[in-house]
């Protein structure tokens, strides 16, 4: 880019609007792995998709961990806050979340399936972990569906079209289609004072507007709290889901005690592929 200058870049942003002109269904993603060091590089690009009556919605692929919100202050282009992060990625959007930046958050890159060690459930816990803390969307990525089996950073033996019913995969297909039947976008990330606390282990909860139901994600709890007066209601119904296979639990009524924190467990150790995560649904008054 800054071998090609401003006035190139400029006449390639017009290029790319006039290309995909009419398609409904592109980000643009500036930036690149990268906070620029000259701002002016990329707005050129910016400029011409402009210039060139683009429409579509765009976003910043920064640096790992960088705030696009405050590399890029008062940028009236960008429609989408990114997170980029390998590191606590529920802690990470929970705080764009907190800082109310009036656009949407979304995952845009977190570990790989197939790279630095990680697993299923670490997979399912990223994915897990920026929707219940407050991201519009999340994507999940994998070694070697990435660079097609090309060349890649880390070595792995399968092709990239097995790749694509991987374990990892299969478990993102499990989340899609417990989301699919839930109201989703109307939750709110519940802070430490939340509806269902749990002792060791993980805890990620997000919580509806009205406080009428709630979903959870566990790690290896020790024990599982639910305080009704969270929910305000005399009953409550809770159903356990298991994201490794995708299966539902039946329905289990809870009365609790003069209002007091209900304990619950999950319904075994381990889940179908022998990891110890969860979910946890409770809804309110049935």
């Amino acid at each position: 880019m800054q071998a090609a200058g401003t006035e190139k870049l400029e006449a390639y942003g017009r290029y790319l609007a006039e290309h995909f002109r009419g398609l409904g269904n592109i980000i643009w993603l500036h930036g690149g792995d990268y906070d620029p060091a000259d701002p002016s590089l990329v707005e050129a690009v910016i400029d011409g998709l402009r210039a060139g009556g683009d429409s579509a919605l765009a976003a910043a692929h920064g640096a790992p961990d960088s705030i696009p919100a405050q590399v890029w202050r008062n940028a009236d282009w960008m429609d989408i806050e990114t997170i980029y992060s390998y590191s606590d990625v529920h802690r990470q959007v929970l705080e764009r979340y907190q800082m109310e930046l009036g656009r949407p958050l979304l995952l845009l890159e977190g570990v790989y399936e197939g790279e630095h060690d990680s697993s299923e459930q670490s997979l399912r816990e990223i994915a897990y972990g920026a929707l219940l803390g407050g991201a519009a969307g999340q994507v999940f990525g994998n070694n070697p569906i990435w660079h097609f089996s090309g060349p890649g950073i880390y070595s792995v033996e399968e092709t990239w079209r097995e790749a694509l019913a991987s374990r990892g995969a299969e478990s993102m297909t499990h989340l899609k289609t417990l989301f699919d039947g839930i109201a989703w976008w109307t939750l709110e990330p519940a802070l430490a004072d939340g509806p269902i606390q749990a002792a060791g282990g993980r805890l990620m909860t997000a919580v509806a507007p009205d406080r009428s139901w709630s979903i959870s994600y566990l790690v290896a709890p020790t024990g599982v709290e639910i305080d009704p007066s969270k929910f305000g209601a005399e009953r409550l119904s809770i159903r356990w889901y298991d994201p490794s296979a995708g299966v539902m639990g039946q329905p289990t009524a809870v009365s609790p005690d003069q209002g007091r924190p209900v304990a619950v467990a999950p319904p075994a150790q381990q889940n179908r592929a022998g990891f110890a995560d969860w979910v946890l649904l409770v809804s309110a008054g049935e």
